[in-house]
């Protein structure tokens, strides 16, 4: 049998979700051919979908000695890095294939995402406006560029980022309550409560909106919900110290 056939052959089994089954069907192609950037490539992409993720990347890097322009190899390495939490390898991944294939706005945002987790939100910024150009619907862009104008301190536009993409999202629980953060930033608790109890209609165990919904409720004078609101963050995450201190400090300064 040729190579060709194996990978073939690999390509069906992952159609059929017969995952392990088509690694092996790649690795029989690539004993015969090792040059097959094809099937390293695809190997790499199964391989992603079974959680192997350091694996994946070897493949797509073994596919990119066959074919270093290779735009989507470039993209899926960037995707896998950048779940191996690898951010600035995963930039520099996005980077060159934006270089082969510039239209790509996923690419763009993935991008973005990689450089906020590097603490550069001027820099993703300008990732997520770029994705938007090429795709003024990509929701995700919306909610990450206010995530980026947030970190910027600009809490309006901020807000304005999030109301877009709950135009194009309603039920993005995320954006929701990003919109309430940002919404406490401008002192606007009574807006930002609302924020928060639609993320949490969408998401009833949402500890991040039961901590700031607290909080917002606290700076609302509604004491006895504030405690409940924190209890409940708290009970959802019992890690989340910050719920805890600030629902005794307000029960201590309401004895007081």
């Amino acid at each position: 049998m040729t190579p060709e056939i194996f990978h073939n052959q690999a390509m069906a089994l992952a159609q059929q979700k017969r995952l392990a089954e088509a690694v092996a069907a790649f690795d029989q192609a690539l004993r015969l051919n090792p040059a097959y950037g094809d099937a390293h490539h695809n190997r790499g992409v199964v391989l992603h979908m079974l959680g192997r993720t350091e694996d994946a990347i070897a493949s797509y890097e073994r596919a990119l000695r066959v074919r270093p322009d290779n735009a989507d190899t470039l993209y899926n390495r960037g995707n896998a890095l950048l779940q191996s939490r690898r951010m600035e390898e995963a930039v520099d991944s996005f980077d060159r294939a934006l270089r082969f294939a510039p239209g790509n706005a996923q690419a763009l945002l993935n991008r973005g995402y990689a450089l906020m987790h590097l603490d550069k939100p001027d820099q993703a910024l300008g990732s997520f406006e770029k994705a938007l150009r090429l795709r003024p619907g990509l929701v995700d862009a919306h909610y990450n560029r206010g995530m980026a104008l947030a970190a910027l301190d600009r809490p309006q536009e901020a807000v304005t980022s999030y109301d877009t993409a709950l135009q194009l999202a309603p039920d993005h629980a995320g954006a929701w309550h990003e919109r309430g953060v940002a919404l406490m930033t401008l002192k606007r608790p009574e807006e930002a409560l609302a924020s928060f109890d639609k993320a949490l209609q969408l998401r009833p165990d949402f500890a991040e909106a039961f901590y700031n919904r607290g909080v917002a409720l606290a700076a609302l004078k509604q004491v006895e919900q504030a405690v409940a609101s924190l209890t409940r963050a708290s009970h959802l995450k019992p890690g989340n110290l910050a719920a805890l201190s600030l629902r005794v400090f307000i029960q201590a300064t309401v004895c007081d």
